[in-house]
């Protein structure tokens, strides 16, 4: 089964994308993909939050990232293309 990670802002409430990962997440479930979104995971603490990010980066097929400026979902998307991983920016407006 294909492992999807869907990555946007989670700190800040003002920036969290909920709506659009909803959305996303939607859509992959019903074409059968298994989705890792951390951003409707409860909390924890930090060491358990980047382990558990770094283990599902390296578990995907590939990511999804909603990245309004330059961010940690910009640092996601390079973390796999370091790794020999092909990585297409896509933009797309959802407002």
């Amino acid at each position: 089964m294909v492992l999807v990670y869907i990555s946007a802002p989670i700190i800040k409430k003002t920036s969290r994308k909920d709506e659009f990962c909803s959305f996303v997440v939607a859509i992959l479930e019903d074409l059968g993909f298994n989705i890792f979104a951390p951003q409707f995971l409860g909390p924890a603490e930090p060491e358990e939050i980047f382990r558990r990010d770094v283990y599902n980066l390296r578990m995907c097929d590939f990511v999804i990232t909603e990245i309004k400026d330059n961010g940690w979902a910009s640092g996601k998307a390079e973390y796999k293309n370091q790794n020999g991983e092909e990585v297409e920016r896509y933009k797309k407006n959802w407002h």
